[in-house]
């Protein structure tokens, strides 16, 4: 497929099949990411989590803490369809603080400034996984309203805040 192609075939999915996408093509694209997406000195200040998001009871917590809208309660907003995929990537950031300023010793960039690189290169990579799937004909949608970051980690076992879903 080629890359116009790749960009044009894109679209965000809110129904799911219950079929996960094959381990070997979670891999596959997992190792494109890691070696092409651009990453500031290779620090790569995010993780990746897979979750396997079959479990009804899980991926109804999972659900109802990614509630869309906080203006409207939840009979209102029935929360974010994204999310009901059957794999999740979870996304945190990992901390490169000292790798980021152990040769930066004049100057160093203020907390913030190493913050906003985390979230840009959540988003480089990000879209990179998003078009690594779509190359292969498999549907994605991304879910960053996550309510309760720090609870949403020990949800799914992780041992850092979910910034942010892509359900493949």
């Amino acid at each position: 497929m080629e890359y116009s192609d790749v960009l044009k075939a894109r679209s965000t999915t809110f129904s799911w099949k219950t079929d996960q996408v094959p381990v070997e093509i979670i891999q596959e694209v997992c190792e494109e990411v890691y070696n092409y997406a651009p990453s500031k000195n290779r620090k790569i200040p995010y993780v990746v989590d897979i979750i396997d998001n079959t479990d009804p009871e899980m991926r109804k917590q999972i659900h109802t803490m990614c509630h869309r809208n906080t203006d409207h309660n939840m009979m209102i907003d029935k929360g974010n369809p994204q999310v009901l995929a059957p794999t999740l990537l979870a996304f945190s950031t990992r901390d490169v603080v000292y790798e980021e300023t152990k040769f930066q010793t004049i100057e160093q960039r203020p907390g913030i400034g190493i913050a906003n690189t985390d979230n840009i290169e959540i988003g480089i990579a990000a879209v990179s996984f998003i078009y690594g799937f779509t190359a292969r004909g498999i549907d994605t949608g991304l879910c960053q309203c996550i309510r309760d970051a720090e609870g949403m980690a020990k949800l799914i076992g992780a041992d850092r805040r979910t910034n942010l879903f892509i359900g493949i």
